[in-house]
């Protein structure tokens, strides 16, 4: 099963958002700061990200 969320997060620039879709639910802190490396790494920011909140949208099957 996949999971779609929708992520805000804080930045040394402001504010941003994304999409993610994992293959399990985000039941933790461990699995949020992979995230946040991830989206840092992705968006070339000079600092990590600061994941700010998340919802679930969807369930895939």
């Amino acid at each position: 099963m996949k999971y779609e969320y929708f992520i805000s997060y804080a930045h040394d620039n402001g504010f941003g958002y994304s999409s993610v879709t994992l293959d399990q639910k985000i039941d933790g802190y461990e699995l949020l700061l992979e995230i946040a490396k991830k989206i840092t790494k992705d968006g070339n920011f000079n600092s990590q990200v600061i994941i700010l909140n998340f919802i679930l949208l969807k369930d895939k099957r």
